[in-house]
């Protein structure tokens, strides 16, 4: 499990290489698809994350305000 989160991660590290133009060494059509699901993966995990945390502190504010105007 270990290596592949760790190849996924390599193929995301030479992905973004590449896009600022490197060429690096062993860089096949297979290492740019995984690094780019790799990449959208990581986005979709960082933006659910963050709403999470917009519903939980909005949720907290909700009980606050209530609460203030009893």
């Amino acid at each position: 499990m270990w290596e592949f989160i760790k190849y996924c991660l390599i193929c995301l590290c030479k992905f973004i290489s590449a896009a600022f133009g490197n060429n690096p060494k062993g860089m096949t059509i297979k290492t740019i698809i995984v690094g780019g699901i790799t990449l959208y993966v990581l986005v979709g995990i960082y933006l659910g994350s963050l709403k999470l945390i917009v519903i939980i502190v909005n949720k907290f504010r909700k009980k606050v305000k209530n609460s203030i105007l009893i």
